[in-house]
């Protein structure tokens, strides 16, 4: 079976538009027609009737899918080591939040912050300890 081609006619090259003549004028605009009347003996549309009853309801939507199964995929906890790493790294800004990301409020959170409190230092040495154990 032999394909025919189709060969499109060259393209013309656009000529600019031409100015217009100084004697010609453009056409004035056309006013609008005023908007008809109803007649009088025109009615409304009728009012909508209402359902007889022996008619029914449409039924309630049934859901699409019965006893569907919805997965929820968790993205796994970083590994014990990055999260020792941010630890103690944040151990040696903020000694309790080191701390707090690894116990939550745990006693040694409460004993970290009173140490911080109290002198820097011991906070942030019992904050490494606490992390590192």
């Amino acid at each position: 079976m032999a394909e025919s081609a189709v060969i499109a006619p060259p393209l013309q090259p656009m000529t600019p538009p031409q100015p217009m003549a100084e004697n010609a004028t453009e056409a004035p605009p056309q006013p609008m027609a005023p908007p008809q009347q109803m007649a009088e003996n025109a009615t409304a549309a009728p009012p909508p009737q209402p359902m007889a009853e022996n008619a029914t309801a449409a039924p309630p939507p049934q859901p699409m899918v019965e006893n569907a199964t919805v997965v929820v995929v968790v993205p796994p906890p970083p590994p014990d080591s990055t999260t020792t790493f941010l630890c103690l790294i944040l151990a040696f800004f903020l000694p309790p939040l080191g701390v707090f990301l690894k116990y939550k409020c745990e006693i040694e959170f409460w004993i970290c912050l009173i140490l911080t409190f109290l002198a820097y230092a011991p906070g942030i040495i019992y904050a490494v300890w606490v992390i590192v154990k």
